[in-house]
């Protein structure tokens, strides 16, 4: 099974953060699910108070084959600029077409809410769903969403803190590039 791609802050939200609880897809045997995602975030507090670890431990629940790696950065862009100048971590917006997938599949969790990395989001991910790659993505509605370009597989009331969104529960999506 090729690698699986977590991809956008908040990436594994797709996995982590679109509900409290997780239901494994019917169509997909969970021994199957193998590989290791990293996620980064700059949402250190809920690597702190243990959120993370309780969503990593209900992913793991059903799909134990798959290592989540949770990497708190306090300084994200400072930090994360200096892995990309470094090349340690390259740009995966910016890589060319593939000729085959290189992922099955392909998951975005909240990266839709500035035009130009929206744009260059869209670019990445429609280059890879051409040649096989299924793309997810996880998003409670931002402004960028390519919506005329997805399907909604999933919706979920999530809870959230004020420090971060203007309401206590969001509506988010989960929506299948077509």
């Amino acid at each position: 099974m090729k690698r699986a791609i977590a991809a956008g802050v908040g990436a594994a939200a797709l996995l982590l953060a679109t509900g409290w609880s997780f239901a494994a897809d019917p169509g997909i045997d969970p021994a199957q699910v193998k590989g290791k995602i990293t996620y980064y975030t700059h949402f250190t507090s809920f690597i702190t108070d243990g959120l993370f670890d309780k969503w990593v431990g209900d992913f793991k629940k059903l799909y134990p084959n798959a290592d989540v790696d949770v990497q708190g950065i306090a300084t994200y862009e400072d930090t994360m600029g200096t892995r990309l100048a470094t090349g340690d971590y390259g740009d995966v917006l910016d890589t060319p077409a593939p000729t085959v997938a290189r992922y099955d599949v392909i998951l975005v969790g909240d990266l839709f809410y500035e035009r130009d990395t929206a744009a260059r989001a869209l670019a990445f991910l429609e280059r890879n769903a051409a040649v096989g790659s299924r793309v997810l993505i996880g998003d409670p509605g931002r402004t960028y969403l390519p919506k005329e370009r997805l399907t909604r597989l999933a919706e979920y009331s999530v809870p959230v803190t004020r420090e971060l969104e203007d309401m206590e529960i969001k509506r988010t999506s989960v929506w299948e590039l077509v």
